[in-house]
């Protein structure tokens, strides 16, 4: 293994989510967020569609594990966010790659972007997965960035693993470094 490939995966973290468990590799300098972090970065949305009213409305389900890069200085930092969700009852039995298609039409919609890599089949932690790249602008007060993402779907009986990353588009290093923690994800019993 190249020496920086195994300095960047030197952090495990792990995280369990009632039955279900995953853990991987976090880059050298990067952190998981706390739980209260977590709660803070939770954005208020003023609904602009269905999709993302009917986010709003839910309730809030387990914490995801966040991990984002530290000391990013006058930039966005790039991110890795895992979410344990229930498979929606109209969706119940859809295959990762199914949840994937119609999840990433949702965020591609939502967010104004645009694939790179089509949603895909693939494998994660020796489980079949599904995956997609896409491009959008994050727009906030003071302007608005250029930024790249990637989302990864592992579905499991009645609920599904989304593993994703966002960065800013420009950030390849870090996109690279996102490949090896989804080599390196493991699921527990």
């Amino acid at each position: 293994m190249n020496p920086l490939m195994a300095v960047l995966l030197a952090a495990l973290v792990t995280a369990h989510s009632g039955t279900n468990s995953i853990t991987l590799s976090m880059p050298e300098g990067w952190r998981q967020l706390d739980a209260r972090e977590i709660t803070t970065l939770k954005p208020t949305l003023k609904p602009q569609n269905k999709w993302q009213g009917r986010l709003t409305e839910e309730h809030d389900g387990p914490l995801p594990i966040l991990a984002m890069k530290q000391n990013v200085d006058g930039s966005i930092a790039a991110s890795v966010h895992v979410f344990l969700n229930p498979i929606p009852a109209e969706m119940r039995y859809a295959s990762s790659i199914e949840l994937a298609r119609v999840i990433a039409v949702l965020s591609v919609a939502t967010f104004q972007g645009r694939y790179d890599v089509d949603p895909r089949e693939t494998t994660v932690g020796g489980l079949p997965a599904a995956e997609w790249v896409a491009h959008y602008t994050l727009v906030e007060t003071g302007g608005s960035h250029a930024m790249k993402g990637r989302g990864v779907v592992v579905a499991l009986r009645d609920k599904y693993y989304l593993i994703g990353y966002s960065a800013p588009a420009s950030d390849t290093e870090d996109f690279e470094a996102f490949d090896k923690v989804v080599q390196s994800i493991r699921f527990g019993k």
